[in-house]
């Protein structure tokens, strides 16, 4: 893996902030579960908001991973 810029490093530990918002206001409002069941709640919900408006969810996840691994190697 190559090293990530100090901008790149910092960019991803906003993104994992954001993420890390996200669970414990899905926690506080939902479940009051740990992370990773949180987590899993919060992607079958996503599940059910991409049937409901017709999004195909396993493609965008599969797009998402690349995004992510992107940003791990530095490419975004």
């Amino acid at each position: 893996m190559p090293r990530l810029t100090k901008l790149q490093r910092e960019q991803n530990r906003e993104r994992a902030n954001r993420a890390a918002e996200i669970i414990q206001h899905y926690r506080s409002r939902t479940t009051g579960e740990d992370a990773t069941t949180c987590l899993r709640d919060v992607l079958a919900d996503l599940m059910h908001f991409a049937r409901a408006n017709r999004i195909n969810f396993e493609g965008e996840l599969a797009t998402a991973r690349n995004y992510f691994d992107d940003e791990l190697n530095g490419l975004m």
